[in-house]
C-alpha cells in the first residue's frame, strides 16, 4: 500500500471523512467510491484516478466489515482483538500491509471506526465550514451533513410546511450562489419518513463563504425554502475563528469567548493583533481567500482593523457554540446580492447546540451602507447585533415595505413589463446584454419595460441592479424575462422551439417555463405515447412567490420511460403537451435517441436530419464504439470518424473485413454529447461461441435468439456462481449506458421473474441504478414477481455466500446483503415490504418473528382494515379522488377475477363501478403473487402499463392494498414456504 504510506496525511483525512459518512448507514461500495472521488482534492495529483478510488473504497469497506466481524466496541487494543478474533485479517485488504506507515494508518482507521458514534442531529441539515491546509496554504470548505433518513414531521417543521403537502418523492436542492446540488428524497414504505440520497456535498474557496440555502421541490412545481443554520454569508470585513481540534471548523465570526485552549484566527493581512495578559500568538500560514493571514493564538487578544476592534479569549468554560438566524417574511427567490431579503424587519433568533431556539436579547440595528445623510428605511442594509458595543453578528440583507410585490405583464414573445410595486426604489440598471430596458418611476414603484434587440434571442432571465435613495450600494436581482406564453430551454440555456424532439439524455436540465396572465389559471402537462396513445396527466401548481411556472422534465423521467417502454419500436416518442385553461399551447417530443446510424458499404453514417441540426463541435465530439458481443473480453474499439477538410462529417469506418466474425454492436460512447440509436452489424464467418450466452447471441433469427437467451437467463438464475455472470456484468459495464431496449439480453431478463429477482439479490458488481432502470425502461414491474421466486432466489444466494465466504462469515454476509437489498427494493417499491419480509424469513431467524405477526395479527384483520369504516384506506382512496378521472381499461380482467373461486374471495366485496379497476388491481396481483401465477402479466406489455397507471393514480392505496392482501394470503395458508433448507 505505497499510496497509503506516501500520502498518509491527506489520504488519512479522506478515509476518516468517508468513514464518518458511512457510519451507521447501509452505504454500498458504489456509494463509498463516489464519496472517495468527491474528496479527491485530498489525494496527491498522481493518485486522482478511478483505480485508486476503488482501492481506497475497498479499505473503508474492509475496515467496516472487520469492525462488525470482531465485534469491536473499544478502540483500546483494537489490533490485538482483531488478531484474536479474525486471524489473518491483514490479508483481507486488496494490497499487503508491509509498510509501517500504512500499517499505522490502517490501525488508526480501525480505532476511528470503533470510536465513531452515530449521533442524533438536533438540527436538520447542519452546515459545517472548516479549513484544510495544503501545499499552497489554507483553504476554506463548507460541507452539508445529510442524514440517511428524516421524519416527515421534522422535515415539515424545518421548511415551515404542511406535512400532508409532501409527495412520495421530492428533490432537495442545496444552493450556494449560482451553484446547486440536488439529492433525492423517497418516502420509506411503512414509515412516516423519507430516505435521503447520500452524496458528499462540499464547496471550497469563495463558494464556501457564500450564503447557503435549501429548497425542497415537488414534481408538480411546489417549492419550500429554508435557511441553513450556520449558512450565513461570511463577512469579509470581520475576523473568523476556527477550532484546532483536527477538523479546523468555523466557530464564529466577530468577537467572543472560545472554550478551547487554542484557536485559529483568519483576518485581513493589514489588521493589527494586540496580545493581552501573556497570550501567545504565532503565524500559521495564509488563507487562499481574500488575502487573509492565519494565526494560532492562546489566551486573550484584541485585533484592530477598518471595521473596529474585536476581542477574543480562549479557555473559557462559559463559552457556547450558537448560531444566529433571521425569522420573518423572507423572499426566497430573485435576490442575488445580497441573497437575503425580507418584507419588513425580521427578528433575530439564537439556536444553541441542542437545537433550542430563542429570540436574541436586545434588538439589532439596521444600517444603510454608504449612506448620505440619515439613511433610508428600505433597500440594502447591514444588520448588526447588538445595536451598539462589541460586535457579535452582522448580516447583509434587503428590506422591502410590507406591501411590496413584483408584477409581471407580458406584451408578446419579445417584450413585457416587470413592476417593482411599492419597493421604494429610485432606479434600476440592466446587466444582461442584448436586452433593452426603459425605467419609469411612479411614486414608490418602478416600471421596468423590457425588449429584445432585433438580432438577439429572447433570454430566459435578466439581471438588473436596483438603487435606493441615499445609498450608492445596489441590489442585484435576477428576474424572468417577461415574455408571453410557454418556452423551453436545455441544460445550457439554449431555447428549444415548439415541436423540438429531444432524447432521454437531454432531459437532464431541460425545463419548460410557463407565464400566464392570470395567477389562478389551470395548468396541466400531458404525456402521450406515439405508439398506443397511452397518456398521463399532471396538474401544475405555481410555486410560492414565483413569477412563472417552471417544469423540470427530469422530475418526470420515470413517467416518460414507462410510456416509451410499452413499445418495442426504438423510434417511439412521447409528446409533452402544456395545457392552460383547456387549450394546448406548447409541445415537445421526447425519444430514446436523437438520431440513428445506417450502414453504407464498410462505413456507418449518422442520419442526415441529425447531422444538419448539429454544430461542428458537437459532431466532432460524437464518439462511436464497437464491440463483438461474442468476445467481450476484447477491448472496446473506438471507430475513426472521417474528416472533410478538417471538419467531422458524421461517418465512421467499420472495416468489417478485418474484424472477427460475430454480432458487432455499434453505439455512442458513454461521454458522447448525443444518444444515437445503436446498430447491430453481423459479420459472417466461423464464430467461437464457447458459452450458452454466446451461442444464444449467435442466432441470427430473432425468435431463436430470444428462446436461447431466456433459457440462459433461467440457468443463470439458479446458479449465482456460473462464470457467465461475469459476462453479464461486463456487458453492463460496457453498454449499460445505452437504453436497455438496445440489447436482447436485458429484454429477456425483464421477461423472466426469476431472472430479475436474481439480478437484484446476487452478490455481484452491477450498479444499483442499473437495476432500477429495468422497471422504468422495459415492460416489467417488481410487483409481479411471485413469492416462491423471491424465496428460491434467497436460497440460491445463501449457497453463493456460504460457498464463497465459508459458513460463519458467509451467514453474516448473507444477512447483511439480503437486508440491504430488501430495504432498497422496498424503498423504491413499497408494495414489496411484506412479501420480501416473508421471503427473508427463510434465511433470517429475526424475520421469522415478523412472519408470525403478519400471519396471526395483521392477516386476519386485513379485510376489515382495508375496506371497513370511514377511516379505511378504501374510503381515503374514494374521497381523495372525487374530482379526478379514474383509469379505465377494455380488458376483461376484473370479470375473470370475479368468476374465479380463489381471486373473488379477496376482491373488494362491494362494487363501485368505474372505480373498481383501481380498487381491485393491486388485490388481484397480490393474490397471484402469493399463489405463483403472476408471471402471466409479463406476456402482455399493456398489462404492465395498466398496472403502472393504477399505481401512479394512488400509490398509497396500491401499496397498502398489496401488502395487506399478502398478509391475508399468508393467514389463509396460501404462502407456505416452498424452498428447503
Amino acid at each position: 500500500m505505497r499510496l497509503l504510506a506516501e500520502g498518509r496525511g491527506g489520504i488519512g483525512r479522506l478515509l476518516k471523512r468517508v468513514l464518518q459518512l458511512a457510519a451507521g448507514t447501509t452505504a454500498s461500495q458504489q456509494d463509498i467510491e463516489t464519496w472517495v472521488e468527491s474528496l479527491q482534492r485530498l489525494l496527491p495529483s498522481s493518485y486522482r484516478q478511478p483505480a485508486v478510488y476503488i482501492l481506497l473504497a475497498d479499505v473503508i469497506i474492509t475496515i467496516l466489515q472487520l469492525k462488525e466481524e470482531a465485534d469491536l466496541t473499544k478502540s483500546a487494543e483494537t489490533v490485538a482483538r482483531l488478531d484474536q478474533r479474525v486471524p489473518g485479517w491483514r490479508d483481507r485488504f486488496s494490497l499487503p500491509l508491509e509498510d509501517k506507515d500504512a500499517q499505522g494508518l490502517v490501525a488508526q482507521l480501525l480505532c476511528d471506526a470503533v470510536e465513531l458514534r452515530v449521533e442524533k442531529q438536533n438540527i436538520p441539515f447542519p452546515l459545517m465550514r472548516f479549513l484544510e491546509q495544503g501545499e499552497d496554504g489554507w483553504q476554506l470548505y463548507s460541507s452539508f451533513s445529510l442524514p440517511e433518513t428524516i421524519d416527515r414531521q421534522i422535515l415539515a417543521r424545518f421548511f415551515n410546511a404542511e406535512a400532508n403537502d409532501f409527495p412520495r418523492r421530492m428533490d432537495l436542492s442545496l444552493q450556494v450562489g449560482d451553484q446547486s446540488r440536488i439529492v433525492n428524497l423517497r418516502h420509506i414504505a411503512g414509515h412516516d419518513a423519507y430516505r435521503i440520497e447520500r452524496i458528499s456535498c462540499e464547496w471550497s474557496g469563495s463558494e464556501a463563504a457564500e450564503a447557503h440555502m435549501l429548497c425542497l421541490a415537488a414534481p408538480n412545481g411546489r417549492t419550500w425554502f429554508a435557511q441553513v443554520v450556520h449558512g450565513e454569508e461570511m463577512d469579509i470585513e470581520m475576523p473568523w475563528i476556527f477550532s484546532v481540534d483536527g477538523e479546523f471548523r468555523l466557530l464564529k465570526q466577530g468577537s467572543g469567548k472560545i472554550a478551547e485552549t487554542e484557536a485559529l484566527l483568519a483576518l485581513p493581512e493589514e489588521w493589527r493583533i494586540e496580545s493581552l495578559n501573556d497570550s501567545r500568538v504565532e503565524r500559521a500560514g495564509d488563507l487562499l481567500l481574500n488575502s487573509r493571514k492565519i494565526v494560532r493564538f492562546q489566551g486573550a487578544i484584541q485585533v484592530h482593523g477598518d471595521q473596529g476592534s474585536f476581542r477574543f479569549q480562549t479557555g473559557r468554560a462559559d463559552a457556547t457554540e450558537i448560531a444566529y438566524v433571521w425569522r420573518g417574511r423572507q423572499l426566497w427567490q430573485h435576490f442575488i446580492s445580497p441573497a437575503k431579503a425580507f418584507l419588513g424587519k425580521p427578528k433575530l433568533h439564537i439556536i444553541d447546540q441542542t437545537g433550542f431556539q430563542k429570540s436574541a436579547s436586545g434588538k439589532p440595528a439596521f444600517l444603510t451602507p454608504n449612506s448620505h445623510g440619515a439613511g433610508f428605511p428600505f433597500g440594502p442594509v447591514v444588520a448588526r447585533y447588538p445595536a451598539s458595543g462589541e460586535l457579535l453578528f452582522r448580516s447583509r440583507m434587503v428590506l422591502l415595505p410590507d406591501q411590496a410585490t413584483i408584477d409581471v405583464t407580458a406584451h408578446g414573445p419579445r417584450s413585457g413589463t416587470i413592476t417593482l410595486k411599492h419597493w421604494g426604489a429610485n432606479t434600476a440598471r440592466l446587466l444582461t446584454s442584448g436586452v433593452l430596458l426603459d425605467v419609469v418611476k411612479v411614486f414608490h414603484t418602478l416600471e421596468l419595460s423590457f425588449g429584445v434587440a432585433p438580432d438577439q434571442h429572447t433570454p430566459e432571465q435578466v439581471d438588473i441592479e436596483v438603487f435606493w435613495p441615499r445609498t450608492t450600494t445596489p441590489v442585484r436581482v435576477r428576474l424572468p424575462f417577461p415574455a408571453q406564453g410557454v418556452r423551453a430551454f436545455d441544460m445550457a440555456g439554449r431555447e428549444l422551439p415548439e415541436g423540438t424532439k429531444i432524447s432521454m439524455q437531454q432531459l437532464l436540465g431541460a425545463r419548460i417555463t410557463i407565464h400566464t396572465p392570470r395567477y389562478n389559471a389551470h395548468m396541466e402537462m400531458v404525456f402521450r405515447s406515439s405508439a398506443d396513445g397511452a397518456n398521463r396527466s399532471f396538474t401544475l401548481h405555481l410555486g410560492t412567490d414565483s413569477l412563472q411556472q417552471v417544469v423540470r422534465l427530469q422530475n418526470y423521467l420515470e413517467d416518460i420511460q414507462h410510456l416509451l417502454s410499452m413499445d418495442d419500436d426504438l423510434d417511439t416518442t412521447v409528446r409533452v403537451d402544456i395545457i392552460v385553461d383547456g387549450a394546448e399551447i406548447f409541445h415537445l417530443k421526447v425519444a430514446r435517441y436523437t438520431g440513428h446510424l445506417k450502414r453504407d458499404a464498410d462505413k456507418v453514417l449518422l442520419n442526415d436530419n441529425t447531422v444538419q441540426t448539429l454544430d461542428h463541435e458537437t459532431l466532432a465530439a460524437l464518439r462511436i464504439q464497437a464491440i463483438n458481443l461474442l468476445q467481450q473480453d476484447d477491448s472496446v474499439i473506438d471507430l475513426r470518424q472521417q474528416m472533410s477538410e478538417g471538419v467531422a462529417c458524421g461517418c465512421w469506418e467499420v472495416d468489417p473485413g478485418n474484424r472477427e466474425p460475430g454480432p458487432w454492436l455499434l453505439y455512442p460512447a458513454p461521454d458522447s454529447p448525443l444518444m444515437i440509436r445503436p446498430l447491430l452489424w453481423p459479420i459472417e464467418g466461423d464464430m467461437d461461441a464457447s458459452t450458452p450466452l454466446a451461442r444464444a447471441m449467435e442466432h441470427a433469427d430473432y425468435n431463436q435468439r430470444q428462446k436461447a437467451l431466456l433459457e440462459t437467463v433461467q440457468q443463470l438464475a439458479t446458479d449465482f456462481q456460473d462464470p457467465m455472470w461475469q459476462d453479464v456484468e461486463q456487458l453492463a459495464g460496457q453498454v449499460g449506458h445505452l437504453s436497455l431496449t438496445a440489447l436482447d439480453l436485458w429484454r429477456c431478463f425483464a421477461q423472466s421473474p426469476i431472472g430479475m429477482a436474481a439480478l437484484a439479490f446476487r452478490l455481484g458488481s452491477l450498479p444499483r441504478d442499473f437495476l432500477r432502470r429495468f422497471a422504468q425502461e422495459l415492460p416489467f414491474a417488481w410487483e409481479i414477481v411471485p413469492y416462491s421466486i423471491w424465496e428460491q432466489v434467497m436460497a440460491t444466494l445463501r449457497t453463493q455466500c456460504l460457498t464463497t465466504f465459508g459458513d460463519h462469515l458467509g451467514r453474516k454476509v448473507l444477512l447483511t446483503h439480503i437486508n440491504t437489498v430488501s430495504e432498497r427494493l422496498s424503498d423504491d417499491h413499497p408494495a414489496l415490504q411484506y412479501i420480501l419480509g416473508l421471503a427473508r424469513g427463510f434465511v433470517d431467524p429475526e424475520a421469522q418473528q415478523n412472519r408470525v405477526g403478519l400471519q396471526f395479527v395483521v392477516g386476519p384483520e386485513a379485510k376489515s382494515r382495508l375496506f371497513e369504516g370511514n377511516a379505511s384506506p378504501l374510503q381515503h382512496l374514494l374521497r381523495n379522488h372525487t374530482q379526478d378521472q379514474w383509469p379505465q381499461a377494455d380488458i376483461d380482467l376484473l370479470s375473470m377475477a370475479r368468476r374465479h373461486p380463489l381471486y373473488s374471495e379477496y376482491l373488494c366485496p362491494d362494487s363501485f363501478g368505474f372505480h373498481d379497476l383501481v380498487i381491485n388491481l393491486p388485490i388481484l396481483l397480490a393474490v397471484q403473487c402469493a399463489n405463483g401465477t403472476s408471471g402471466e402479466w409479463l406476456g402482455d406489455p399493456s398489462r404492465i402499463g395498466l398496472l403502472r397507471t393504477c399505481h401512479a393514480f394512488d400509490p398509497d392505496w396500491f401499496d397498502e392494498a398489496y401488502n395487506l392482501i399478502i398478509a391475508r394470503c399468508l393467514a389463509n395458508g396460501l404462502m407456505a414456504q416452498t424452498a428447503s433448507e
